[in-house]
């Protein structure tokens, strides 16, 4: 077997087409893991995004509901004093034990003209009617214009104000005020309130920073943060104003960072634009243990391909050898062949001479006899017919010597005798052999052969061919 040798620029230009099919498939998986860890970092962010957003509409509600259930409470004291007043006006001593009960800081009671009727005492404070002006709610209500008005921190702020009360109009003029003090409610705002949330969550391990932005500034931060890049500056937080939830990779402090955006609605009141600033350090720490894998496996395949390379070239090399030394053995035993089939057909020209010439004394004999019938006996019905198988006999009777005459040279095969011959004259002499012998068992033999039809052949071969094929058939 011939063994086709593949040429080393070959094998070098297919190690490289796979080389670099193996790293496209290495860089495709490489940056295919990298955007999935970046869409999962994403979606993280946005899901803490949520749940800080649950968690300051909670503590928004929380301290409504604070403020709401201590409003009730002031209102049902205030409407318990003013009952009582109807029939007397409680005593300042009362008073002050219905406040230290209730845990009250003042309980005021009011004429119609702002003066008091009767008050508790409150430790640490004095009290002189007109020393300074009631407060506008506690005005609206002497001066008929509401039945009940709340006030609550001092000068509507978030952390300033100190207390926090009702004010309910008497029946027979007049109003009563009560109000507690407001530390408590300051405390609990301060626990649960957005500052202390946010920085609380700021904290957190791969949190950089988060914060509550309106298009003033920074409403509320986590630690450490004062400034921010403003809202009308900025397009990315400006798509996120929108009511869009948007991320992105930047950079803060010099740290690379992902930041989500998105707004803060509490109860349909917009109170800003919440950011979060995740580290993508966990991230970048994970790409590159995947670019140092990508670079062994690459480098592998480097290697491997120059191990695969000599391989193949050692394996080509053996197996030409291999095949060299196969051809060498075949030609060998080809010679011997050659040698023994010589041998062969000297024994066989012997014996065929040997056969040849007892053929040939039968076949003299035959033919003498053929060519004396010819030409002493005169049949007296289908002459015709008669001088025909007679020629016939006499023919093919040369055919078998010509016949023993190559075989005995069959070891150098004849040279053709080509000649322009009649089709149908070689076919009839093939029936007239095969005649005798079709009708004695009962065998039609029909002929279809125009006339005049030449071919160019051995004739002598050509009919014992085609009598081979009719003998057979």
């Amino acid at each position: 077997m011939k063994i086709a040798r593949i040429g080393a620029g070959y094998i070098v230009t297919v190690w490289i087409l796979i080389v670099m099919m193996l790293g496209s498939v290495l860089y495709i998986g490489y940056r295919s893991n990298s955007n999935d860890l970046r869409q999962l970092m994403m979606k993280e962010a946005g899901r803490l995004l949520d749940v800080i957003a649950i968690s300051a509409r909670a503590g928004i509600h929380s301290l409504d509901e604070v403020e709401y259930i201590t409003a009730r409470r002031l209102l049902d004291n205030a409407r318990l004093i003013e009952r009582m007043s109807r029939a007397t006006i409680p005593s300042p001593e009362s008073l002050t034990d219905i406040a230290r009960n209730n845990n009250l800081h003042l309980l005021h009671i009011l004429k119609a003209d702002g003066t008091s009727l009767s008050r508790s005492d409150t430790p640490g404070e004095t009290y002189t009617d007109g020393e300074r002006p009631h407060r506008s709610e506690v005005q609206a209500v002497l001066n008929g214009e509401s039945d009940m008005e709340f006030f609550g921190f001092m000068d509507d702020t978030y952390y300033s104000g100190k207390r926090y009360g009702v004010a309910v109009r008497r029946e027979n003029g007049g109003a009563v005020v009560v109000n507690t003090d407001s530390h408590e409610m300051l405390e609990f705002r301060k626990s649960v309130g957005l500052g202390t949330l946010l920085a609380q969550l700021g904290e957190r391990e791969g949190i950089t920073y988060i914060v509550l932005q309106d298009t003033l500034g920074i409403v509320a931060a986590s630690r450490g943060v004062t400034e921010m890049s403003r809202i009308d500056t900025d397009p990315f937080l400006k798509e996120a104003e929108s009511g869009k939830w948007v991320s992105r990779i930047t950079e803060f402090r010099e740290e690379s960072i992902l930041e989500a955006a998105y707004p803060l609605v509490v109860d349909e009141v917009d109170l800003g634009l919440l950011r979060i600033g995740l580290s993508t350090e966990s991230i970048d720490v994970i790409t590159k243990r995947a670019a140092r894998n990508f670079i062994i496996l690459f480098a592998g395949a480097m290697i491997s391909g120059v191990f695969l390379f000599i391989y193949v070239m050692l394996r080509q090399n053996y197996m030409i050898l291999d095949a060299e030394h196969d051809r060498i053995l075949a030609d060998v035993r080809r010679m011997e062949e050659e040698t023994r089939r010589s041998e062969r057909l000297a024994s066989m020209g012997r014996l065929a001479a040997g056969v040849a010439h007892e053929i040939r004394n039968p076949l003299n004999a035959i033919s003498i006899i053929a060519q004396r019938l010819k030409a002493e006996f005169t049949p007296t019905e289908d002459r015709e017919e008669y001088t025909r198988y007679l020629t016939t006999v006499g023919s093919e009777i040369t055919r078998i010597s010509t016949i023993i005459e190559q075989f005995l040279k069959y070891a150098r095969p004849p040279k053709l005798s080509l000649t322009n011959t009649a089709a149908d004259k070689i076919i009839h002499e093939v029936l007239d052999v095969v005649g005798e012998k079709a009708r004695s068992d009962n065998i039609t033999v029909d002929v279809d052969v125009n006339h005049g039809i030449e071919c160019r052949c051995d004739a002598g071969q050509m009919k014992q061919a085609l009598l081979n094929i009719v003998l057979n058939a």
